[in-house]
């Protein structure tokens, strides 16, 4: 029926606007359904996707457009489209809930090293290999002593005794902003291996290693633009409180 208004009413700007919604979101439905399942296959951003309903998002944007376009013609069509949203909310309510759920066990989430994600989308590009479980080791030496080992997920720091020069391969995925000093000194990290883990090269001897995540320089500029944000939201609301009762 919408469609049908739409082309009656086409010269309308709004109704050509109304119309482009209902053609998008007539093809995002379809997309929603297992008959375009071939689509998806051969559409490489499509396949970036992960899950089919994750496009009812904009869907539901694109429809909320579409019935405040229909409440502005009249009261019939306004009627019609708070029917059809109460007839959808109930037909949905069924529907509400898992259909099923898994429970791993502790075990397994407290070894698994991948990403809170479906897909891994969250892994640096930089690792090649994902994880599969725990390392054994937090930190691995070819040979040598590791003594007054701390970590947690920002810090870490060990003292080695090494009778020769070593990589030390720290079995954390590198991010950027980690930093490692050897006694103080800063030095290279290396996370070219494929499990992008971080590797330092120590000399012989004895070293106390320390390692720190900080934010970079981005992140921190990102950090002062929310915190003036929320300042100045502040500022206004106070703002319009206090004007509000000086105006009565």
């Amino acid at each position: 029926m919408a469609v049908i208004f739409a082309l009656k009413n086409i010269k309308e700007k709004y109704a050509k606007i109304a119309l482009f919604i209902i053609i998008v979101s007539s093809c995002i439905s379809f997309l929603l359904f297992s008959p375009s399942a071939i689509i998806w296959k051969i559409t490489p951003l499509l396949s970036e996707i992960n899950y089919p309903w994750t496009l009812l998002a904009i869907m539901m944007f694109l429809i909320s457009l579409l019935a405040g376009y229909l409440s502005r013609q009249g009261k019939i069509l306004t009627l019609v489209a708070i029917a059809l949203g109460i007839i959808a909310m109930l037909l949905f309510i069924p529907y509400a809930k898992p259909q099923y759920t898994v429970n791993r066990g502790d075990s397994f989430y407290l070894t698994n090293q991948a990403t809170t994600t479906s897909s891994n989308e969250q892994m640096p590009l930089w690792v090649k290999k994902m994880p599969i479980v725990s390392p054994a080791q937090k930190v691995e030496l070819p040979s040598g002593k590791i003594d007054n080992l701390s970590y947690n997920s920002r810090k870490i720091s060990f003292t080695i005794d090494l009778p020769k020069p070593e990589t030390i391969r720290i079995n954390t995925i590198y991010y950027p902003g980690w930093e490692f000093a050897v006694d103080g000194a800063k030095t290279a990290i290396n996370y070219g291996n494929q499990f992008g883990v971080m590797d330092i090269n120590v000399l012989s001897g004895r070293h106390v290693i320390n390692g720190v995540f900080r934010e970079t320089p981005l992140r921190l500029f990102s950090d002062f633009i929310s915190l003036f944000s929320i300042l100045g939201l502040i500022a206004y609301l106070v703002y319009s409180v206090i004007y509000k009762f000086k105006k009565k």
